[in-house]
C-alpha cells in the first residue's frame, strides 16, 4: 500500500538543475517514486523517477538525470504506436452520449474553427507517427501540401502514401529542416522534449511570418495519469504552458481543456514581438495540485482492491489510466472494457478485453476516471448493462 505521507519536501540549491529555465529551485515529491510507471504506448514499467516543480518557472518535471535518458531510450527503441488496436488511432469519446471520433479529427475540427486557414499552404506534423494527423488533415484540407517528422523511419513509407505527403524527416533535428510552414502541429510531443524552450525557438523559426502551431498535451490537473508517464519529462498546466510559449516569442490564440477531455489544446501564433498573453491563472498551486493528484492515485488503489475482495473485477479502458492500474493490482484484474470496436475482443496484458454489454452479471468494473467524467460516464454505463456495479474513486 502507498502512504500519502511525505508528498513533497522542499530541495532548494539541490545539484540537479531544471531542463527549462536551468535553476535549481525544485520542490520534489517523495512519494511518487513509489508507484509504478507506464509507458506513453501503455505498457508497464517499473516503479521509480523523480518528480519535482520548479519554482523558477513553475514548471512540473521528471529530473532528466542519465537513469531516466536511458530508460527513454529504451522505450523509445520498443515503441508500438496504438498497439492495443493494431496501429489504429485512439478514439476519443463523448463522455454522456458515447459518440466516438478519431483523436486527430477532434482536435482539427476544434482548431480549424479558429484558425481560419486558407485553401492551400504548408504543414508540418512534427512526432507525426504513422501518419494518424496527416491523413485527417488531407481530408479537411485537400489543396495543403504535407511534411512529417518522426524520431526513425519506421511508418515512412505508410506517411509518404497519404495524398499529399511530400516528405517525412527523420531524426529530432529541426535544422535540417530547410522549408517554412503556414502550420506545424504538436500533437502529444512536447511534453517529450528535454529542452522545450530551445524546440520552441527552432519552431519559430520553421513557420510563415502568418504562421500557426498547434500543440496538443496531457493536462495533468484533470489527469493525474500523465504523472506516471515514464517518458513524458514536463507536465504543464495551463499558466506553465503560456509562459513557455511567450518566452518563445508565441502568442496563444486559443485553448481548451474540453476539446479532448483531460487535455490541454492551444493554438499559437507567431509573434517578432514579445507581449504579455492575457489568460486565467491556475485556481491552485502548483505544488497541490501534484499533491492532490498523488493523493488521488493513491485512492484508486485502495478502492480498486476493496472493490475486487467483492467478486468478478475489471478495469475499465485499455490505455494509460487502465494499465497503470492493472500494474498495481495485477493479482486483483480478470479483464478490461472498452469502447472501442477494434479493441474490443482482443487481450490487454493478457487478460480479455469485453464490450460493456457483455460483461459477466454481478461483476464490478472500476472506472479511473476523475470526477466529474467518471460519474458521466457511470451514468451512461449502467444504462447499457445494469447488472453491473461500476465503481469510480471515493476521492473527487
Amino acid at each position: 500500500m502507498i502512504d500519502d505521507t511525505n508528498l513533497s519536501s522542499s530541495h532548494s540549491g539541490a545539484s540537479p538543475r531544471c531542463h527549462i529555465c536551468g535553476d535549481q529551485n525544485f520542490e520534489f515529491f517523495e512519494g511518487y517514486s513509489r508507484f509504478h510507471r507506464v509507458t506513453s504506448d501503455c505498457k508497464p514499467w517499473t516503479s521509480g523517477g523523480t518528480l519535482a516543480l520548479c519554482h523558477t518557472c513553475g514548471c512540473v518535471q521528471k529530473l532528466t538525470d542519465i537513469t531516466w535518458q536511458a530508460e527513454t531510450d529504451e522505450i523509445y527503441d520498443n515503441y508500438s504506436i496504438y498497439y492495443q488496436s493494431a496501429g489504429t488511432e485512439q478514439i476519443v469519446f463523448d463522455q454522456k452520449s458515447g459518440s466516438s471520433t478519431s483523436r486527430s479529427l477532434q482536435i482539427l475540427n476544434c482548431t480549424s474553427q479558429v484558425m481560419h486557414l486558407p485553401e492551400t499552404g504548408k504543414l508540418l506534423d512534427i512526432g507525426c507517427g504513422n501518419g494518424a494527423l496527416l491523413c485527417q488533415f488531407h481530408g479537411k484540407f485537400l489543396d495543403w501540401t504535407l511534411y512529417g517528422i518522426e524520431l526513425n523511419d519506421k511508418y515512412r513509407c505508410a506517411v509518404e502514401s497519404i495524398p499529399c505527403v511530400q516528405k517525412m524527416y527523420v531524426g529530432s533535428n529541426l535544422n535540417e529542416i530547410n522549408e517554412t510552414f503556414d502550420c506545424i502541429t504538436m500533437i502529444h510531443v512536447l511534453e517529450h522534449i528535454l529542452h522545450p524552450m530551445e524546440y520552441l525557438e527552432k519552431i519559430h523559426a520553421l513557420l510563415a511570418p502568418a504562421g500557426l502551431l498547434v500543440i496538443e498535451v496531457p493536462f495533468f490537473a484533470k489527469n493525474p495519469y500523465d504523472l506516471l508517464i515514464a517518458d513524458h519529462c514536463t507536465h504543464f498546466t495551463r499558466s506553465s504552458l503560456f509562459s513557455l510559449l511567450q518566452k518563445a516569442s508565441f502568442e496563444v490564440v486559443y485553448s481548451s481543456t474540453t476539446c479532448i477531455t483531460k487535455e490541454l489544446t492551444v493554438v499559437a501564433r507567431k509573434r517578432d514581438d514579445i507581449s504579455e498573453n492575457r489568460f486565467l491563472p491556475d485556481n491552485e498551486t502548483t505544488s497541490d495540485i501534484v499533491v492532490r493528484c498523488i493523493n488521488w492515485l493513491n485512492s484508486n488503489i485502495r478502492d480498486s482492491i476493496a472493490h475486487a475482495k467483492d467478486g468478478s473485477f475489471g478495469i475499465f479502458g485499455t490505455s494509460i489510466a487502465a494499465t497503470w492500474l492493472f500494474s498495481e493490482i495485477p493479482d486483483h484484474v480478470h479483464f478490461f472494457v472498452d469502447e472501442d470496436p477494434d479493441r474490443i475482443g482482443t487481450t490487454h496484458l493478457g487478460r480479455p478485453v469485453c464490450d460493456p454489454v457483455q460483461v459477466p452479471c454481478n461483476s464490478i468494473v472500476f472506472l479511473p476516471f476523475c470526477s466529474p467524467q467518471a460519474h458521466e460516464i457511470k451514468k451512461r454505463l449502467e444504462k447499457k448493462n445494469e447488472s453491473i456495479h461500476f465503481a469510480i474513486s471515493s476521492v473527487t
